[in-house]
């Protein structure tokens, strides 16, 4: 009949795409056919939620450079509205770079606990180029 060459073409297919293309059962009758296809249903769309919910997670963007990067939009729009010259807003964004910068390493290094004089060196060490670079302008 026409309704069983439909379920029987349905379980095929919901077969191929279930087992990649191995016969792993072998349905005898239609109850079965139709309990395997409900099966194999489910089990199509458990593996959709678990690769969009793994993919979603691969994907996911860093929610504070989010913020950072509308923060200084924000900031140029400020800037451009004031009409303030373009080094000083170079400088105020190289500064705002600065310490977002600083932040973020510092909540980095929550985790590990040094003297308060080699914190000193090591942050004269990191941000000795941007202090150089600063002091160069006149600032």
């Amino acid at each position: 009949s026409a309704m069983e060459s439909y379920l029987v073409c349905l379980y095929k297919g919901f077969n191929g795409i279930t087992n990649l293309g191995y016969e792993a059962t072998v349905s005898n009758n239609a109850q079965e056919m139709f309990f395997s296809i409900l099966v194999m249903f489910f089990q199509i769309i458990m593996a959709a939620f678990i690769l969009g919910t793994l993919f979603n997670y691969l994907v996911q963007k860093d929610k504070v450079m989010e913020e950072h990067h509308e923060e200084m939009a924000n900031l140029d729009e400020f800037m451009k509205s004031r009409a303030l010259s373009t080094d000083l807003q170079e400088r105020i964004r190289r500064y705002l770079e600065f310490q977002f910068r600083k932040q973020v390493e510092n909540k980095a290094s929550k985790s590990v606990s040094l003297p308060r004089s080699l914190e000193i060196k090591v942050a004269n060490c990191q941000y000795r180029h941007a202090i150089d670079k600063c002091c160069a302008n006149g600032t």
